[in-house]
């Protein structure tokens, strides 16, 4: 049977792998349609899509790929520094912005500037709560070892050798 922090450290590394896969493809796909994306989708699906599918893509995709830059930076760092509750914490937003996205079109007429804006919000939102649960979590643990640090030194001054 694998232990938890081993199943924990296999589910970051295959979660930052899918993260940085799709930051791999975004970075492509704005080299290879030149930034105009709309242009380009719309070329590559001319006979499967409609005309207004790639509507304001391009206005969305910039902010979505530094976002996601961002998002998957903070995955990557919680995966080294192994704070798997950090980890957790940053996947609650795009968890939701997906799930709204998903659940919320029209799959015969997809609008994906709405589907890109929702997933943008949800990644935002993940990166700043994940952001600030992980900073409030540093201050935390500091001032723990402050403490502890204080009253064993307490101890030691009073003869006592053993903390406890």
């Amino acid at each position: 049977m694998k232990s938890p922090r081993r199943t924990a450290a296999v589910w970051q590394i295959f979660v930052s792998g899918v993260l940085f896969s799709l930051w791999i493809g975004l970075f492509r796909l704005h080299i290879i349609a030149h930034g105009d994306i709309e242009a380009f989708l719309l070329e590559t699906f001319k006979h499967n899509g409609r005309r207004d599918a790639f509507n304001n893509l391009n206005s969305v995709s910039p902010l979505f790929w530094a976002v996601h830059s961002s998002l998957t930076i903070t995955a990557v760092a919680a995966a080294i520094f192994r704070r798997s509750d950090v980890f957790a914490v940053l996947l609650i937003g795009p968890a939701f912005g997906l799930t709204i996205s998903l659940l919320s079109q029209r799959w015969g007429d997809p609008n994906w500037a709405v589907i890109v804006s929702v997933c943008v919000i949800g990644w935002l939102v993940g990166t700043i709560v994940g952001g600030v649960y992980w900073i409030l979590t540093l201050h935390r643990r500091r001032l723990e070892t402050v403490r502890y640090d204080s009253r064993l030194q307490a101890r030691l001054k009073e003869g006592r050798t053993q903390p406890g």
